[in-house]
């Protein structure tokens, strides 16, 4: 249910920022800077998250290590699997925010792609 919200809200937001930008060049010129801005905050956000969360998770491994006698071993491979997610998270994350500003990019360069001055008609 709640993923049939989000793609429903992922897709009026694109099908409105792309409507801005072919009907309204000028405007979307303008913001263009601003979403880049915050497109590249999130990402920027998000990599440290995930960098910090391996840095914990190497942590609690080494301790885990030097407690071994003491601890299970699926204590460990716990906090191996949390490193690998977030090596992975990364990179998804990297693959989306680059479809993202190739995508505003292309927005950018629409008008003069298609060479003409679109009607404020809509």
């Amino acid at each position: 249910m709640i993923e049939s919200i989000f793609v429903g809200l992922v897709l009026a937001t694109v099908s409105g920022i792309t409507l801005i930008a072919y009907k309204h060049p000028d405007g979307f010129q303008r913001i263009y800077t601003n979403a880049l801005g915050l497109v590249t905050m999130i990402l920027i956000s998000f990599i440290i998250f995930q960098i910090l969360n391996i840095i914990s998770a190497a942590g609690v491994i080494k301790h885990l290590a030097t407690e071994m006698s003491t601890q299970p071993l699926s204590s460990i491979k716990e906090r191996i699997d949390i490193l690998s997610q977030s090596l992975w998270h990364i990179g998804w994350a990297v693959s989306i925010f680059t479809a993202i500003f190739a995508y505003l990019f292309f927005l950018r360069k629409l008008p003069y792609i298609l060479n003409d001055k679109p009607s404020n008609k809509i």
